[in-house]
């Protein structure tokens, strides 16, 4: 029996019958190597939203390489939130719908592997009502001397 390719690719087998009488018979079979993929991190700006607005999500992964064969990211939010069709590096907008919501990035290789690691970002929205500043400067008169 022999075996050609690489690790992360295609492996051939090709295995050959000789029988002590008549012709040999040899069949190949073909094994593709996905390569793991990999959830490097989860980060939020910022981490403390006011109630109703929203907070940026940015993960980092892979999905190996030699070659990068596509996989699947998806972050998941303990509010029942998702988002999917992820690309690494690019932010995602979240808006939570409770006071504390932690998110989890979870990849997947092409043949459906996770990765080993699942990186997190908890976005907190403050409850309350805000109010912008309007205070104007005042003038102030000097003093008679």
């Amino acid at each position: 029996m022999t075996v050609t390719g690489s690790v992360n690719g295609a492996l051939t087998y090709t295995l050959t019958v000789t029988p002590s009488t008549g012709p040999s018979v040899t069949s190949n079979l073909t094994v593709n190597v996905v390569p793991p993929a990999n959830a490097i991190s989860l980060t939020t700006i910022p981490s403390v939203i006011h109630q109703g607005s929203s907070a940026t999500l940015t993960p980092t992964f892979d999905f190996g390489s030699s070659p990068a064969v596509s996989g699947t990211a998806t972050i998941l939010g303990t509010d029942g939130s998702m988002y999917s069709n992820l690309v690494s590096g690019i932010g995602v907008q979240v808006a939570p719908t409770v006071p504390t919501t932690t998110y989890s990035l979870k990849v997947r290789n092409a043949a459906g592997a996770p990765a080993t690691s699942v990186p997190t970002a908890t976005v907190t929205a403050a409850s309350g009502t805000w109010s912008r500043s309007t205070t104007s400067p005042s003038t102030f008169a000097e003093a008679p001397r």
